[in-house]
């Protein structure tokens, strides 16, 4: 045989092996279930928030060529019914948008483009963009429950939402004539086994100081303080965590100091992370070099082992505040209710953080984000804070973002929940409170006696690049999903 030949029938076997292996890798995707193909259907779909027309237009037409009746609003939310015999109805619910992130360097327009999904080793993931499992995953298992014989004698309806990912549209603007229903599942959940029955509602606080600024005293060193190498997180997610908030631990130093002045100080990035970094200009009489390695091991935690304060010396500026001004201030800060404040059996209940800290045009800037599972709670909690700035001269206003919602009691929707975990998976589900907001807030704002559960699949790092799905979860809640409407339809 030619040598040519034999050398590239070679490389030909190789590619073959290879070959063998990314199908193994990524699993036989001949015979994959409903719920999965429905989600590869959504993948091919461009819908990040603020652009989710080809997704409303698939939704209308699935309708359509299922002879479903269907409605859509003017936000964009679309309805589809199913009719049934049962008396009982109850909502299934998901968002119509994904957060879009894109690998660096890689060319993808989410207006246009479909997300590349594969799956490796039990989990879907995409090729260098985010996958939108988050809300993919319950779009599509609603779809499945919408076409499935299964469920053919079933009272039920569907609600697909827009713009959940950035304004909440689609919930605040919802017609409350769909939300007439006995109960409502909203498929948008993170954690399998878990279903949530509260969620935070979330309340934004500024205070603005507008002091006299004087012109700084003589013969006075001024130094530049920087504390950083905190691990920060999400200000719902993670406020339960005692991590560390960079402008509460400078007004803890600042105010250990003797005849301390600010002339400017800046902290944090965003309303809803806890602050990772802060940056003072001030003069002392005190020593600045004493203590500084007792005050770290005094303060640093076991969440935040790189925490550093940094303390060198600084430009003299034109203007300062005055001492009496400053300690006030840093006596503020520290006063005012920050960090988790309460606890109940399913999580966080109460928190504030102190997210921004900005000092421009003479005046400094106070930005929070109170939490609360009950509405009342976060009101309350929001005016002592309000008290204690108002009371050092301090500007407030203050606006709600979103309903908080707290289930109300041992309902029959959260024993149907259990009960279909317990057949499908074998374990009872873990009911559990979120502190953040979700759409559910809206719906049980307008229809006070709805029943509401939130569940969803295992995914990860959502709104990342490194977003995934766990496909054994995928199926389990959508078989729990089948059997909640089954047995809330059959006289739950």
């Amino acid at each position: 045989m030619n040598k040519k030949i034999i050398i590239f029938l070679g490389i030909l076997c190789c590619i073959a092996v290879l070959c063998a292996g990314c199908v193994s890798d990524a699993e036989n995707t001949d015979d994959i279930s409903e719920e999965l193909a429905y989600f590869y259907e959504i993948c091919k779909l461009p819908h990040p928030s603020g652009n989710t027309a080809a997704m409303q237009n698939y939704l209308i037409s699935f309708a359509e060529q299922h002879n479903l009746p269907y409605e859509k609003d003017e936000a964009g939310n679309i309805l589809i019914q199913h009719p049934g015999t049962s008396e009982k109805t109850i909502i299934l619910q998901g968002h119509q948008d994904m957060v879009p992130a894109v690998e660096d360097g890689y060319v993808f327009d989410f207006n246009k483009d479909s997300v590349e999904p594969y799956i490796k080793d039990g989990w879907i993931h995409a090729a260098h963009t985010s996958l939108g499992a988050d809300d993919g995953s319950g779009e599509a298992i609603m779809l499945a429950a919408l076409s499935s014989p299964d469920l053919k004698d079933c009272t039920f309806s569907c609600i697909f939402t827009v713009d959940e990912e950035t304004t909440m549209l689609g919930a605040s603007s919802i017609n409350p004539a769909w939300l007439n229903a006995d109960a409502l599942v909203n498929i948008d959940g993170e954690a399998a086994q878990t279903a949530t029955i509260s969620s935070a509602g979330a309340i934004t606080f500024s205070a603005v100081f507008t002091p006299e600024e004087k012109t700084v005293p003589e013969n006075r060193k001024w130094y530049r303080l920087t504390i950083s190498g905190l691990l920060s997180g999400h200000s719902g997610d993670d406020i339960d965590k005692g991590r560390l908030n960079a402008i509460m631990l400078a007004a803890d130093y600042l105010s250990g100091l003797e005849d301390v002045q600010i002339s400017a100080i800046t902290g944090g990035t965003a309303k809803n992370a806890i602050p990772a970094g802060c940056d003072v200009v001030f003069t002392t009489t005190s020593d600045t070099a004493a203590g500084i390695e007792d005050w770290l091991a005094a303060h640093r935690a076991e969440t935040d082992p790189g925490l550093t304060l940094t303390i060198e010396e600084a430009k003299s500026p034109e203007k300062a505040y005055t001492a009496e001004f400053t300690k006030t201030f840093l006596n503020a800060v520290l006063a005012a209710p920050n960090g988790l404040l309460e606890k109940d059996e399913y999580g966080p209940a109460v928190s504030s953080n102190l997210g921004v800290l900005t000092n421009e045009n003479g005046a400094i800037e106070i930005t929070c984000l109170i939490r609360a599972a009950v509405a009342e709670k976060g009101k309350e909690t929001t005016e002592k804070i309000a008290d204690v700035y108002r009371r050092a001269g301090a500007d407030t206003t203050y606006e709600v973002l979103g309903p908080s919602w707290k289930e109300k009691g041992d309902t029959k929707l959260m024993q149907v929940t259990d009960n279909a975990y317990l057949k499908i998976t074998g374990e009872h589900v873990r009911f559990v409170s979120i502190h953040a907001g979700l759409e559910c807030g809206h719906f049980a704002e307008k229809n006070p006696d709805l029943m509401i559960v939130s569940i969803g699949p295992t995914t990860e790092n959502n709104h990342t690049i490194n977003e995934r799905m766990n496909l054994e979860t995928f199926a389990e809640v959508k078989a729990v999903t089948f059997e909640i409407v089954k047995d809330f339809c059959n006289g739950a």
